[in-house]
């Protein structure tokens, strides 16, 4: 294009105009090209051409029609009011508001130091109140007369059997004289809860076939890896279906293997391969309309290739063995030709039958001394289902500091992560001052908590000790800490520890994080028992996504492994004590 505004015409161009002189009917051309669109090109001096400012306007596509942002947003998520509600009606963040709050920050040097400090420093170490610390002793009024050697689970989710085979071990202990380095087999158990395990799974995903496979209980509780049947937390009532079946053994019969200690790969393995039994499951039901009895016998092929891998992650247990062990005074001993059934029938003290899991849910007043019974929460199939007595929190307490100072320690479960110091084996509100360091109060009540689910059960352990006012009639008690015994293991020689590895529970942590424990029905006074037989005429139904539908988890452990080593890395050792 010239300076006048003229387009040099291409030879192409001029070929085709010459072309036009020389026929001048040119009938293709006439239906190629319309007419009407060359008004306004003119062609100057057979060489230049002029388009007209009114032909650009004519051959500008037409502006789409505006569409309004909001119907758009209510078309596209019509069967979502709510999520539209947050498109449409939310109220966006402004500049006036960033340089406000930065404002607020330049003029308060204190708080840019706490920045500071807390983006280099894990904010645990900074709210840490090392005065708590300096009053803790390890003397408590009630505690057992035996004390067995602290256990470690190593990276599993066993905390519900080794917390459950720990309180066995006190009377087992006491009985035979036994040293303190004797265990249980949490991995024989271990073993038949993967394939009692597999099995519920099959037969829910059977009972779920016509579900679709986003439908909220096949998710939460069969298919989806976070939640998946198969992983390793559990309920106590989940440990009495297991020893009242297969019996138990001593840990030096059927000894842990790999998997067993580090248990997320076999878990992985057997998610995978029961998700493509689902499937296969669901697929063959719809399109061959399969019998139960055709269910049957594919179920069997599955279970048996269940069977074949649990064997290849632990090995297959034993059916009999003997047992040799020495007392504490060096005796030896000798029992042989024993079955795992024989072994726990006859040579295990236990009282199942006297014992119930009890819960403090604050939520529900009103449902205090009802059942509450979960959905979907069993681990084997023909086996009791999970249910909990709901208490006050005085009932609660008061029964499990009876059975302390009977002697025996109790299975409960609480949230291990809450105010937590690792190292010190120290679980205690008082413990950390988040305030301090934030500006804001982290802390809520014990029902605010379990509504948002910003405190949960994921852990259990076994309380072995009480320290309390001497009981007298007509004066409430006041307790002061618990003793705990956990499975993971000490951080140093027992020898060395200051309380044989046991950990200490402040009663302030206890109101706050328990959850539930296994109590022995002789500890609660008439009246207690009386009000917890009229309460079992009622019941209440737990969902599988409810705060006490879900189970222990490893995850909690795992996560406090890593901030120990951690503490160690990012501080100089003199600081991390």
């Amino acid at each position: 294009m010239d300076d006048r505004g003229r387009t040099y015409r291409t030879r192409s161009l001029t070929n085709k105009r010459k072309h036009e002189d020389e026929d001048e009917e040119s009938p293709e051309w006439e239906q190629i090209i319309d007419s009407s669109l060359l008004e306004g090109l003119s062609i100057e001096n057979d060489q230049y051409i002029r388009i007209d400012g009114n032909l650009l306007k004519r051959l500008k596509p037409a502006e789409p029609t505006p569409v309004d942002p909001i119907v758009a947003v209510e078309t596209l998520f019509s069967e979502c009011p709510e999520y539209v509600n947050l498109l449409t009606g939310s109220k966006p963040i402004t500049n006036d508001f960033i340089s406000e709050s930065s404002d607020k920050i330049k003029r308060n040097p204190w708080s840019r130091k706490l920045g500071e400090m807390i983006a280099n420093l894990p904010l645990e170490f900074l709210a840490l109140q090392r005065s708590d610390l300096q009053e803790r002793n390890f003397d408590y009024r009630y505690k057992p007369s035996v004390q067995p050697r602290v256990t470690n689970q190593h990276h599993s989710g066993r905390c519900w059997l080794f917390a459950s085979l720990n309180a066995l071990r006190y009377p087992m202990q006491f009985k035979f004289g036994l040293e303190n380095k004797f265990e249980f087999s949490a991995a024989y158990l271990f073993f038949w809860d993967k394939i009692e395990r597999s099995n519920v799974f099959l037969e829910g995903i059977w009972s779920l076939k016509d579900k679709p496979l986003d439908d909220r209980y096949l998710q939460s509780v069969f298919t989806d890896p976070s939640s998946h049947m198969i992983l390793d937390g559990g309920y106590w009532l989940y440990f009495k279906n297991l020893v009242e079946k297969y019996g138990l053994v001593p840990k030096t019969v059927y000894e842990d293997s790999y998997n067993c200690l580090v248990s997320d790969y076999m878990n992985d393995a057997l998610v995978a391969i029961l998700n493509q039994m689902a499937l296969e499951i669901r697929r063959s039901a719809k399109s061959e309309a399969w019998t139960r009895a055709e269910f049957d016998e594919r179920k069997k092929e599955c279970m048996q290739t269940i069977y074949d891998l649990v064997c290849r992650f632990m090995g297959e247990p034993p059916k009999k063995f003997n047992w040799q062990y020495k007392d504490d005074g060096e005796n030896y001993h000798e029992i042989n030709d024993l079955t795992p059934e024989k072994f726990f029938r006859i040579h295990v003290p236990h009282s199942f039958d006297t014992k119930m899991t009890f819960i403090h849910d604050p939520r529900y007043p009103e449902n205090y001394y009802k059942p509450y019974h979960v959905e979907y929460a069993t681990n084997m199939v023909g086996a009791d289902t999970i249910v909990f007595v709901n208490l006050p929190l005085d009932v609660f307490k008061r029964a499990i500091a009876e059975s302390q100072i009977a002697g025996e320690p109790v299975w409960f479960a609480c949230d291990v992560g809450a105010s937590l110091d690792f190292e010190q084996g120290t679980m205690a509100t008082e413990r950390f001052n988040y305030k301090a360091v934030l500006g804001v109060d982290t802390r809520s009540s014990k029902p605010d908590m379990m509504w948002m689910k910003t405190s949960t059960p994921t852990h259990a352990m076994v309380i072995n000790g009480v320290d309390m006012d001497e009981p007298r009639d007509g004066v409430p008690v006041s307790y002061r800490k618990w003793r705990v015994e956990n499975s993971w293991g000490i951080p140093c020689e027992m020898e060395w520890h200051p309380d044989h590895g046991c950990w200490q529970m402040s009663d302030e942590w206890f109101d706050h994080h328990v959850y539930m424990a296994t109590i022995d029905l002789k500890y609660f006074p008439q009246e207690e028992l009386e009000n917890i037989m009229q309460g079992s005429k009622n019941k209440f139904v737990v969902k599988p996504w409810d705060t006490f539908g879900t189970v222990a988890l490893h995850s909690g452990y795992k996560h406090y492994q890593n901030k120990v080593r951690l503490r160690k890395q990012l501080l100089p050792s003199n600081l991390s004590k």
